[in-house]
């Protein structure tokens, strides 16, 4: 794999320019990936300002050797994909860093907070609105995946309440039918 020598990012081997940058693969001619094998003699334990020094070193051999993250920086780049970002009075999210199953990019992610998850209760509580409104979440009417999901979840509570009293219903109409024919 090939690597632009200005910005890091992947580039396709013939490529003229820099996919992310932009920049003239000419004028900056990219470098090969490098097999990099940790051993005790290239393990080095440094403390977090010795890291940063050497992070702020701009010598030209650094400049044509493959990018190398150390994993606590991958690890802190993942979070950082996955925590919200908020703007415009609007809470958006990056893509995720963990691959959800099925995604689907028209589909809102957002989670429901406490309160959200409050009001819905309270909403789904209303007689017939309440179950109107859970037919249609259920089936399709929010792009939300969680409060769909939620109003699946109360969708399902229900019928089990209806079976369940619909079971207590017959016993007791057999039980009495039975005493009335005693």
């Amino acid at each position: 794999m090939m690597y632009c020598s200005k910005c890091g990012e992947k580039v396709l081997e013939g490529a003229a320019f820099c996919g992310k940058c932009g920049v003239s693969l000419k004028d900056y001619p990219p470098v090969q990936e490098q097999e990099y094998f940790e051993t005790e003699e290239n393990v080095t334990q440094e403390t977090p300002a010795a890291a940063e020094e050497v992070k702020t070193e701009n010598t030209s051999s650094q400049m044509y050797a493959a990018p190398v993250q150390p994993r606590e920086e991958q690890r802190s780049q993942a979070y950082e994909q996955a925590r919200p970002v908020y703007g415009a009075g609007a809470q958006t999210y990056r893509q995720p860093a963990i691959p959800i199953r099925n995604y689907d990019p028209s589909k809102d992610y957002t989670p429901i907070g406490m309160w959200g998850y409050f009001g819905y209760q309270l909403l789904f509580a209303i007689p017939i609105v309440g179950f109107i409104l859970i037919l249609v979440f259920s089936f399709g009417g929010t792009r939300n995946i969680n409060l769909r999901n939620y109003a699946r979840s109360t969708f399902c509570w229900l019928i089990i309440v209806v079976v369940v009293l619909l079971a207590i219903l017959l016993i007791g109409a057999i039980a009495a039918a039975a005493s009335a024919a005693h």
